[in-house]
């Protein structure tokens, strides 16, 4: 009786052990379904060699492992909504970075992993990120733009292209469009004929610039297209005191239709001779109406931040408000900064602050 009971408590404790094994097992496996592969990063951005004109991006993430991946990648801040995203795979479950080639140069993007588990899809966080510019043939590209590390307050630009390989390189650059006329532009060289990427250290913020690779060959000078680019702005720009007399500022925001309402608007300060400072959106200048935002530029006006899409930033999270702040209209001078609809708080102006802007 003795032994049946101690092999009743043994066979207890061997069933009770194979329970909490197999729970501990299938806890485990539920974590690795459900717990989502982290946020993707940007390795590595240059001109596409393949398509002229095009971006190559490389990406690298660290994967869920729990099933084949998808790659989504859309122009849209949506959501990715059906229709509006192209999505490449499957890809194995171990698979940590891919290039994707061909990509719209000068446009935000938003990527994403999207893992196949047991339970469903699994994507991780969105990476936004705005591709550089890149010219066809042998002109010169913008490739990306940053505050330079050295030099604070200025800007460090980092240009790439293909090499007509004729001949010893030299980099032009000039703050003026007169077809970089004696003594008005800055040449660094000679650079190998193979050379295909320079970084420009310590630029003028918030100006346009000029640049072009000119060739020394046998029969003479050859230079490639100029890329005109605006260096953005890396700290509060100076702020000029209002002379003497009554003056008003002219501002406007906000997207609207800008082949109508905004066109019409410039028209008329065209007829006046008078200059104003624009608050459009990040995506109104960047995807809706590119062209429209160059002519204001190009007139005189100055470009003040209205977020990248004019919400209202006191309902956002930190990461949210940080992101619409930063990727305002890369035009924007002088840590000009207007909240969508008027709303802000103290919370909002700090961070506004801590990214170079006064609302």
């Amino acid at each position: 009786m003795k032994e049946q009971g101690i092999k009743l408590v043994v066979s207890l404790l061997l069933i009770l052990w194979f329970w909490w094994a197999s729970s501990l097992a299938f806890s485990r496996s539920v974590m690795a379904q459900t717990t989502p592969a982290n946020p993707p990063a940007i390795v590595e951005q240059n001109c596409s060699l393949a398509k002229p004109g095009k971006i190559t991006v490389t990406f690298r993430w660290q994967p869920a492992g729990s099933g084949p991946q998808w790659l989504d990648i859309s122009l849209f801040n949506n959501g990715f909504a059906s229709g509006t995203f192209v999505g490449i795979g499957p890809f194995p479950a171990q698979t940590s970075s891919f290039t994707w080639d061909g990509l719209t140069p000068g446009k935000m993007h938003y990527f994403r992993v999207n893992t196949i588990t047991p339970s469903g899809w699994q994507p991780t966080p969105v990476l936004p990120f705005m591709t550089g510019q890149c010219a066809p043939g042998s002109s010169p590209g913008f490739y990306y733009l940053e505050c330079s590390k050295t030099q604070p307050g200025r800007v460090a630009v980092t240009f790439r292209w293909q090499p007509s390989g004729k001949g010893s390189q030299w980099l032009d650059i000039s703050l003026y469009a007169n077809g970089f006329a004696s003594g008005t532009f800055i040449g660094v060289g000679p650079f190998p004929a193979q050379t295909n990427s320079f970084t420009w250290n310590g630029l003028i913020p918030a100006r346009m610039h000029y640049f072009r690779v000119n060739t020394q060959t046998l029969g003479g000078w050859e230079a490639s297209q100029t890329v005109a680019f605006f260096s953005g702005r890396c700290s509060s720009a100076d702020k000029t005191p209002l002379g003497g007399g009554n003056k008003i500022v002219l501002t406007f925001d906000d997207c609207g239709n800008p082949y109508v309402g905004t066109v019409r608007i410039l028209d008329i300060l065209a007829r006046y001779q008078a200059k104003a400072l624009l608050f459009p959106t990040g995506a109104c200048v960047q995807l809706v109406a590119p062209d429209v935002f160059d002519r204001a530029m190009a007139e005189g006006h100055l470009m003040g931040n209205h977020t990248w899409n004019h919400v209202d930033i006191t309902a956002l999270s930190e990461e949210q408000l940080r992101f619409q702040i930063a990727n305002g209209p890369p035009q924007a001078v002088g840590g000009y900064f207007r909240p969508p609809y008027g709303a802000h708080n103290s919370y909002t102006d700090a961070v506004a602050a801590e990214l170079g802007y006064t609302p």
